[in-house]
């Protein structure tokens, strides 16, 4: 069943998704905001591991459906799970972009090489 919070759609849009691609690499002198950029990114990078696993299965599942017989696992199931994954990824994708966009465009510039510490941005203050 498809968890409560997800709604009928799945949407990403690419500036959100090259933001959170750009706070994979960044790092922050400050503590606190790096844990934060840590739990995050570890969120966003599982939820694509599970979004992987969920296509996987579910273009399986589809394959042997159009093959003409009727596979052990349930297309429907497997659709449903496909659709909470990308869901709960774009949700992690809009959460990393939201916390960090203030910033990141110095990441994709490449004003701040990945890797190297970046002090702790006044727009992050709140």
């Amino acid at each position: 069943m498809i968890n409560d919070r997800v709604g009928s759609r799945a949407l990403i849009n690419r500036e959100d998704l090259m933001t959170a691609c750009a706070v994979v690499g960044a790092r922050f002198s400050d503590a606190e905001i790096e844990a934060e950029r840590v739990e995050l990114t570890r969120q966003f990078l599982g939820s694509g591991l599970e979004l992987e696993r969920a296509l996987r299965a579910h273009t399986r599942c589809a394959m042997v459906n159009h093959s003409g017989s009727l596979g052990a696992n349930n297309l429907s199931e497997a659709t449903d799970r496909l659709y909470e994954a990308m869901s709960i990824y774009a949700a992690r994708v809009r959460d990393l972009s939201a916390r960090f966009r203030e910033f990141a465009w110095e990441f994709q510039e490449g004003l701040i090489p990945h890797g190297e510490l970046m002090a702790r941005p006044a727009t992050l203050d709140g």
